[in-house]
């Protein structure tokens, strides 16, 4: 299990992050981006769970590129993976 990228919350605003109930501190961590076999998958911010239904993205881009294609696909356009 290879930690990809960081996600992070871009504004307050709950509804544009699809993963959660409760409301998201804007710059807060959410979680994790790993890639595992050649899909994408989500850690907690305390990496205690991995979550995601296993996210493929096109082999042809850059590793950043499709963890940031991966988690905007889960989570919404409401993030910032670093």
């Amino acid at each position: 299990m290879n930690i990809v990228a960081s996600i992070y919350s871009r504004t307050n605003n709950r509804a544009e992050v699809t993963a959660y109930t409760t409301r998201v501190a804007a710059g807060s961590l959410i979680g994790h981006v790993v890639e595992r076999d050649g899909l994408f998958y989500f850690l907690n911010d305390e990496k205690t769970e991995l979550y995601g239904k296993g996210e493929h993205v096109s082999s042809v881009m850059k590793l950043r590129t499709r963890a940031r294609i991966a988690a905007r696909r889960h989570f919404g356009p409401d993030v910032v993976v670093a």
